[in-house]
Order: C-alpha cells, then sequence, then structure tokens
C-alpha cells in the first residue's frame, strides 16, 4: 500500500500527529483536526474516558449545555456521577434531524444497474476492482440505492480505490429522520461482510446525517454478536450526524472514528457542526472532530442544510437547502468532498 494512502495516513494521524489544516489536491479546500489527541484503547481508556468526561460535564459552564442552559448543578453532578458507573452512550449532542418529507416514499423502490447485487433490504454490493478493501456508504433521509451508489462509486473512483478499497455496500437512507423504522437491512450486510472476510482488509464506513443512526446499528449488531474483529478495522466517519446508538464500547473497539462538519468562510458552517465538536470531545481521545473548509461553495450566508451536504460535494446545487438527488449524483464541476479520509 502506498505510504500516502488514506488508510495510513489516517492512522497516523490519529496517532497523535498534532492539529493542522493541510491544502487539498483540489483548489480552496482545507481539513483540519479540530481536536487531535494520542489514541489508546482498552479498559484503560473506557475507565479514564468515563472519568475525564465526569469532570467535564461537572464543571461545563452552564451555557455550553447542548439544548438546555437551565441544566441545574446538582443535576450535572448525578449525571456526571453517571459516567463514572460503566461505558456509555454521551447521545445525540443536539443533533437536527431534517423535517419530515411528506413526498418522500421510502418504501418506494429504487433499482441499480445490474452490476450492483441486492444484499438486504436496502443494501446493494459491488466489487469495483481487484482490492479487497471495502466501503460502507449510509445515505441520508430521502437518499434512494441510486444515489448512494453514485455517491459510493466516487469515493472510490476519487480516493479510496488507490488506498486497496475494491468492494462497496451502498446503503440506501432510512425512512424517517429518525430511523424509528429500524427497516435496513444491516444484518444481512454483516452476514455478507463476514462470507467476504479476509481477516485483514481496512473497512471505510461513512454516512451522512440520519444515515449515521442506520450505521450505527450495526455497530451495535457487531458488538452484541461478538464481532471484535470486523469492528476493530472499521474507521468510521459521522458526516454531520448524529450520535444516538453510539457508547464507549462501540467507539473504543474501531481502528478510528470522525465526527466531520464543512464550513464556508462566507456561508459558514454546515447545520449540525456543533454536534460534531461535541461528539469529537465526548468521544475523545479515541475520536476527534475534523473541519473539511471550502471556499465558494454556492451556498447562501448562513444557509446551514445547503452546507450540510458540502460534506458530500464541494458544490452543492441548492444554495438555499440539501439536494440529495443531485448532491450524491452530480458531481461534474462538483468536486465529492473527501478531505476526511486524508491526514492533517
Amino acid at each position: 500500500m502506498r505510504a500516502t494512502s488514506p488508510m495510513i495516513q489516517f492512522e497516523a494521524g490519529l496517532a497523535g500527529a498534532p492539529a493542522a489544516t493541510v491544502a487539498s489536491k483540489k483548489s480552496a479546500t482545507s481539513r483540519e483536526r479540530v481536536n487531535s489527541t494520542a489514541s489508546y484503547s482498552g479498559s484503560a481508556y473506557c475507565a479514564t474516558n468515563r472519568a475525564r468526561r465526569a469532570v467535564a460535564i461537572a464543571t461545563r459552564p452552564r451555557a455550553e449545555w447542548p439544548g438546555d442552559r437551565k441544566t441545574p448543578a446538582a443535576m450535572r453532578t448525578l449525571i456526571a456521577l453517571v459516567f463514572l458507573v460503566g461505558c456509555t452512550t454521551v447521545g445525540d449532542g443536539g443533533f437536527e434531524q431534517p423535517e419530515v418529507d411528506p413526498t418522500f416514499d421510502g418504501a418506494k423502490a429504487d433499482s441499480v444497474d445490474s452490476t450492483w447485487t441486492g444484499i438486504g433490504l436496502g443494501v446493494e454490493y459491488q466489487r469495483v476492482n481487484t482490492g479487497n478493501g471495502v466501503l460502507i456508504a449510509y445515505g441520508g433521509y430521502t437518499a434512494r440505492m441510486s444515489y448512494s451508489a453514485a455517491w459510493a462509486t466516487e469515493l472510490v473512483d476519487q480516493e479510496l480505490g488507490a488506498a486497496g478499497v475494491g468492494q462497496i455496500y451502498a446503503v440506501k437512507g432510512p425512512a424517517d429522520p429518525g430511523y424509528d423504522a429500524r427497516e435496513i437491512g444491516n444484518s444481512k450486510l454483516r452476514a455478507h461482510l463476514r462470507m467476504i472476510d479476509d481477516g485483514a482488509f481496512p473497512i471505510y464506513v461513512v454516512a451522512h446525517s440520519s444515515g449515521s443512526y442506520v450505521a450505527h446499528e450495526l455497530f451495535q449488531q457487531m458488538v452484541a454478536r461478538g464481532e471484535t474483529g470486523l469492528l476493530s478495522r472499521v474507521h468510521y466517519a459521522d458526516l454531520d450526524g448524529g450520535g444516538s446508538g453510539l457508547d464507549d464500547e462501540i467507539v473504543d473497539g474501531m481502528a478510528a472514528i470522525e465526527f466531520v462538519y464543512a464550513r464556508d468562510p462566507i456561508a459558514g458552517d454546515s447545520r449540525n457542526a456543533s454536534t460534531a465538536r461535541y461528539l469529537g470531545d465526548a468521544y475523545a481521545p479515541k475520536a476527534s472532530t475534523v473541519r473539511v473548509t471550502v471556499d465558494h461553495t454556492g451556498c447562501d450566508t448562513g444557509a446551514g442544510w445547503c452546507m450540510h451536504d458540502v460534506v458530500i460535494t464541494h458544490r452543492p446545487h441548492d444554495p438555499a437547502h440539501f439536494d440529495l438527488a443531485r448532491d450524491y449524483t452530480d458531481f461534474v464541476g462538483r468536486p465529492v468532498t473527501t478531505e476526511y479520509l486524508t491526514a492533517p
């Protein structure tokens, strides 16, 4: 594998490299690791992180509490003590779900071409080259199968193929923003992944927006089934998504995890930037927050939902809102966003 491959650089960055901003191979873009702390694993991580988080919560200024600035000191102390009991979840960090689209029919059939193989409900598989590495791409709410397939293919074509990724799972978005229906065939995906597993290849998981909830269900299943060998090779990028479904045991078991948001110096930050920062801090030092800065995105000033798709493409189609139908599929003159896959 080439020394500059994303996997090698990604692992090197998480080994304690200092925070930095680097120019992308695409013009006017950069990637910055907002928090960069040496990574370690095992029971020491869990215990140390519990203690660190307990102190942080007990002493955090009231104004910094997500969604609640009136939490009394006694309640903060109680919550801090809860963290000392065991490896727990830190919640969603104020993640804002997309509004329900009454015109969206999540059950509507959506086909891809014959080069893809259906694995389970909402999951398609394709081998695109001889590499054994795996990419699993989870689309956000309203993302049809064909959208996720196009996005995943572009990620491999432009970046991950050179890192040895030759197998893709494309997963459509959940039928509802909170993934309450739990309808996606993650169990079938896991079974297929075990079938092709050689025990060594890297597994990249990228999940956009509400698709993060679906990805977290996969990780929950891996832990419940004792599939720690698979989980230990997962490099996960949560793209402007939420944290519900994650916990210390899952995070600690991964190879790497990043919470990613986007910034345009003029338009501002993506919709869930504060969530990415919160989750990166909450799960540090194993996790980190990554900011991808792109100039001239075309998003209106303050249009957080347009910036929400800058973690997918450098130039979203709708200057005011996300547009998954086009932003996941049309990359002509609109480069796919890959900076979070490269080292700081």
